[in-house]
C-alpha cells in the first residue's frame, strides 16, 4: 500500500519574520488531486519534475514549474499534479518575507502562481533544489533553507 507522509517544521527564530513554516510532503502514485485553504504566499520546490496545476476560487487556472510562487490566497484553491510520484518542500511566506524576498505588490499576485526561477534565477533554484534532494530529512531540508539565509543576506530564503 502507498501512503502520503507530510511534515510540518516551524520556522526557527532566525527566519520566523520571513516564513511561516516550512513543510515536506510525498505522495506516491501516478496523479495527486487536493483542494488547499486560503492562506499565506508560499515557495515550493517539487522535487519530483512534472509541475503542477492550480485553480484558485476567483476562477483563475494557471500551470505551475517545478519551482513555484504561490501569491497569497482568497479562498479554497485546488492543486492537480500529474506525472508520477509529487516530492514537494515548501516554505509559507509571511507579508514580511513577501517583501523582504519578492519585491513587487502582494496584491498583483493575489491567486496567482509565479515561475520561481524568473524572480531568484534558474541557477540559484536548480542549486537549492539539488541540495533540497540530497538532503537527509526534513529537518536537513530546512537547514538548506538556513545556510542559503547565512551565505545571502540579501535575500531570506532560497
Amino acid at each position: 500500500m502507498l501512503f502520503r507522509s507530510l511534515e510540518f517544521v516551524v520556522a526557527p527564530a532566525c527566519v520566523a519574520d520571513h516564513i511561516s513554516l516550512y513543510y515536506h510532503f510525498h505522495a506516491p502514485g501516478p496523479c495527486f488531486k487536493d483542494t488547499e485553504r486560503a492562506g499565506l504566499a508560499q515557495l515550493r520546490f517539487r522535487l519530483t519534475s512534472g509541475g503542477a496545476i492550480y485553480s484558485f476560487a476567483d476562477g483563475t487556472e494557471q500551470k505551475a514549474t517545478d519551482y513555484h510562487v504561490i501569491g497569497p490566497t482568497t479562498g479554497a484553491s485546488q492543486v492537480h499534479a500529474e506525472g508520477g510520484s509529487v516530492h514537494v518542500f515548501g516554505m509559507g511566506i509571511t507579508p514580511a518575507g513577501w517583501a523582504a524576498m519578492i519585491g513587487v505588490e502582494a496584491s498583483s499576485l493575489v491567486n496567482r502562481v509565479v515561475d520561481a526561477t524568473e524572480l531568484f534565477g534558474r541557477e540559484r533554484m536548480d542549486a537549492a533544489a539539488a541540495a533540497l534532494r540530497a538532503a537527509a530529512d526534513t529537518g536537513a531540508m530546512v537547514e538548506v533553507d538556513r545556510e542559503s539565509t547565512r551565505l545571502n543576506s540579501s535575500h531570506v530564503a532560497l
